[in-house]
């Protein structure tokens, strides 16, 4: 006994993969750089804040982004 058919389950699977690219393409881009600062600082670039880093910390005591 065969619970489902070859075209019924391409059929599933290309309804799936239509949903996945709508989610993809319709969801609010990813979250960048901090809110009117421009561009994020790279590491061992020079910064005041953590929120200026791309990665990592800021370390306040050298002003330059670190990896933690």
């Amino acid at each position: 006994m065969k619970l489902i058919s070859r075209k019924q389950l391409l059929t599933v699977i290309v309804i799936v993969v239509g949903l996945m690219i709508i989610a993809t393409f319709g969801s609010p881009p990813t979250p960048g750089p901090p809110i009117g600062g421009g561009p994020c600082v790279p590491h061992n670039g020079r910064c005041w804040s953590t929120r200026q880093c791309c990665t990592g910390i800021c370390d306040k005591m050298l002003a330059y982004c670190i990896d933690v």
